[in-house]
C-alpha cells in the first residue's frame, strides 16, 4: 500500500513529464469555449488542468475523493478552490455548472447517468481519454503481461464506453492529439514510470520486469532524451435534446 505522500509524489511524477508542449489543454481552451465559464473538474488530481483554466474561466471547482491533493492549491489563484468528496455524492447537490471536466477517469457507466442528470440542457461535458494502444500505455501489458491479466480487457471495456458517447449524448467536437511522455535521460524515464505502475496498477517490478522496462526506455532514447508516444481522444458533448 503507498502512503500519501509517496502517493501524491508519484502523481506528481507522472503529470511532470506528460504532454510537454501542452497540447491536451489547447484543445480543452480552443474547442471547449471555457472562457469566462464556471468549470466542475471532476476527479482533479494536482490540479493538472483545473490550475491553468481557472486563468480563462470566471470560476473552477476542483473535485477530488483524495483529500491529499488540497495541499496542490493553496497558492492557486482566487477564483479556484480545491472540495473533497465523491463525485458521486457533489453532482446531486451542486449547483450547475457550464462545463463538466472528465479527465481520464475510471469508466462507469452508472456515473455517466449521473452526469448526464447534472448537465442538464444546457450544461456542456469535455471528457478526455487515453487510447490503450498508445506507445506508453501499453508498457503495462509489455513489461507485466504475466501479473497484470486484464489488459485486454481494458481495450475493450474502454472502446465499448467510446462508443456509448455518441448514442447518449450530442458530441459538439471531438479530436485527437498525438503527444508524448517525455524524460531528460532514461535513469528518470526508469524511475516515474516504474513509480507510474505501482500508482496505478499496484505492480512493484520484479528482476525480470526491470530488465524488460529497461529495454524498451533504451529503444525509446534519443540522445539522453527518452519519449514514448501517446495518443489522447477529446470528447465535447452535451445532452440531446428531448
Amino acid at each position: 500500500m503507498i502512503s500519501k505522500q509517496r502517493f501524491l509524489q508519484y502523481f506528481r511524477e507522472d503529470c511532470r513529464y506528460y504532454d510537454p508542449k501542452r497540447k491536451e489543454l489547447e484543445v480543452i481552451i480552443k474547442h471547449g469555449d471555457v472562457r469566462g465559464k464556471r468549470i466542475l473538474d471532476i476527479g482533479t488530481g494536482i490540479g493538472r488542468l483545473a490550475i491553468p483554466l481557472a486563468k480563462y474561466a470566471c470560476e473552477v471547482v476542483a473535485l477530488d475523493k483524495e483529500a491529499v491533493f488540497k495541499s496542490c492549491f493553496k497558492d492557486g489563484s482566487s477564483n479556484i478552490h480545491f472540495v473533497h468528496a465523491r463525485a458521486e455524492d457533489y453532482l446531486k447537490t451542486c449547483n450547475p455548472f457550464d462545463i463538466y471536466l472528465l479527465a481520464w477517469p475510471t469508466f462507469d457507466f452508472r456515473f455517466f447517468s449521473l452526469l448526464k442528470e447534472a448537465m442538464g440542457g444546457n450544461g456542456v461535458c469535455v471528457f478526455t481519454t487515453c487510447d490503450n494502444n498508445s506507445d506508453w500505455e501499453t508498457i503495462v501489458d509489455r513489461v507485466c503481461r504475466s501479473r497484470y491479466k486484464k489488459f485486454k480487457s481494458d481495450v475493450t471495456n474502454k472502446q465499448k464506453f467510446l462508443r456509448a458517447i455518441p448514442k447518449r449524448f450530442k458530441v459538439i467536437a471531438k479530436k485527437k492529439i498525438l503527444t508524448s511522455y517525455e524524460y531528460p535521460n532514461k535513469i528518470a524515464a526508469f524511475r516515474v514510470i516504474q513509480h507510474s505502475l505501482k500508482l496505478w496498477f499496484n505492480i512493484t517490478l520484479n528482476k525480470e520486469e526491470k530488465k524488460r522496462l529497461l529495454d524498451l526506455i533504451e529503444r525509446r532514447q534519443m540522445g539522453k532524451k527518452v519519449a514514448f508516444g501517446e495518443i489522447v481522444w477529446i470528447y465535447i458533448f452535451k445532452n440531446k435534446k428531448q
